[in-house]
């Protein structure tokens, strides 16, 4: 309570003095500082709140002076609803400084930003912009689809980004979109996964390209299958290794055909070799 004094002085008059004291004056006075201050306390969370859930945001630290630029005016019309009866003006004068000093510091800063304000995309522009994002990824998708070959993308961590239809249909899932954020150990069992994520890290780490190599893999069925298996890094804009990119064709069939064609040549060659 002596703290609070400090900011007083006996030798001053309350606010209400200057209103006679009439009770419908004093309460409209007071009760519209005070839900004026209410809302004025409620804006700085809502601005604060927002600064904390989106750390991308890049105009953080002129929400952040906003904040505290609005929370001391609310406090200025709290404290004009307690001058009217208590005569705190060197605490409300104060507070009139700070709020003063902190709204010509967030002007200062904003000025500057304008034109980079006025730059940023309007909602029309945003909603044109991510329209043709959906159509070029529609597109990407149809030729994608379109391609013979079983096609996906990686991350960094070997989860799914993407796939073609004929991929998802092969892990058992009813559409590529169903693949996203899902890891080989979702489809396959252990060992094929943990083989399948050392060489997406082979090829990520070398930053080089395998083409065509021949693999044992499971099947649709649970078989055990061939396929023949290319791997690119995917590559962002900066040129950093992000993931891989991974193509495979089904070549069990040509394998049965090598082998029995390599087994019929042996029985050949054994007859041939016994009527010699």
């Amino acid at each position: 309570m002596n703290a609070i004094n400090a900011f007083s002085n006996t030798d001053f008059m309350p606010h209400g003095y200057c209103l006679q004291w009439n009770q419908w004056l004093l309460w409209l006075n007071a009760v519209s500082d005070v839900l004026i201050a209410m809302a004025y306390y409620s804006i700085p969370l809502v601005l604060l709140f927002f600064v904390e859930k989106r750390a991308d945001f890049k105009y953080r630290r002129v929400l952040v002076l906003f904040a505290i630029f609005i929370l001391l005016c609310g406090t200025t019309h709290l404290l004009g609803a307690v001058i009217l009866w208590e005569p705190f003006y060197y605490l409300d004068t104060a507070v009139k400084m700070a709020t003063a000093a902190v709204s010509v510091y967030t002007a200062v800063v904003l000025w500057p930003l304008l034109s980079e304000l006025l730059a940023l995309p309007s909602q029309s522009e945003l909603e044109t912009a991510n329209k043709r994002h959906r159509e070029l990824a529609s597109l990407l998708q149809s030729v994608l689809n379109a391609i013979p070959s079983s096609v996906f993308w990686k991350d960094a961590e070997s989860r799914y980004l993407g796939c073609n239809n004929k991929h998802a249909a092969h892990v058992g899932l009813a559409s590529p979109e169903e693949i996203v954020g899902k890891t080989d150990y979702d489809f396959f069992p252990p060992a094929f996964a943990e083989k399948y994520r050392a060489d997406d890290l082979k090829t990520m780490q070398s930053g080089k390209s395998t083409i065509g190599y021949e693999e044992p893999y499971v099947g649709p069925a649970g078989d055990a299958r061939y396929a023949s298996t290319s791997k690119v890094p995917l590559v962002g804009i900066g040129n950093e290794v992000m993931g891989t990119v991974g193509a495979y064709d089904d070549i069990t069939d040509r394998k049965k055909g090598e082998n029995e064609l390599r087994e019929t040549q042996a029985i050949l060659s054994a007859l041939f070799n016994a009527i010699s």
